[in-house]
């Protein structure tokens, strides 16, 4: 099976403690995975197992190649009620934000599995945007293709298992 390339972004909530199940269950499924922590997330991933599967945080300098190759799919798990609001407004202001940005752009499938506390929940924008309007409203942009799937967690593999025919 040729193995197809995979951004996990990770965000600082409890689910990124399995991170791990996320790059095994991948690589399962003909994935090679590249987990992208926004920087909330990094210390959730300190003691876990992630295989060999490069962890790659903070901007490349100007002089340094790409340092993975593009994304065939994007995971989004957990993401966090900042992440998904940057995401929906094209906030670009850190690398795994920016790859979010650049995936929508180039319509690149994505999966995401929104995770708030019971406060944040509650604001105005999430139930919008964590349905996935705001995101697949790129109908306003004139490309009305939906290529963002919100997802439950037990959703994702699912998911993998019908993208690994991409």
């Amino acid at each position: 099976m040729t193995s197809k390339t995979l951004y996990i972004i990770v965000c600082g909530a409890p689910l990124a403690s399995r991170t791990g199940d996320g790059v095994r269950a991948a690589r399962e499924r003909g994935w090679e995975p590249y987990v992208i922590p926004t920087y909330a997330a990094v210390p959730w991933l300190a003691a876990q197992d992630l295989g060999d599967a490069p962890v790659i945080t903070g901007n490349r300098a100007p002089d340094q190649p790409k340092r993975i190759p593009p994304a065939d799919a994007v995971a989004v798990v957990p993401m966090t009620f900042n992440t998904l609001n940057a995401w929906a407004n094209g906030t670009a202001n850190t690398y795994p934000f920016t790859t979010l940005c650049a995936a929508l752009g180039a319509r690149t499938p994505a999966v995401a599995v929104p995770f708030a506390k019971h406060d944040l929940a509650g604001h105005p924008a999430w139930p919008c945007v964590s349905r996935g309007t705001s995101i697949r409203g790129c109908a306003d942009l004139g490309r009305p293709k939906r290529i963002v799937r919100i997802f439950r967690t037990d959703q994702i593999g699912n998911w993998l298992c019908s993208r690994s025919r991409i």
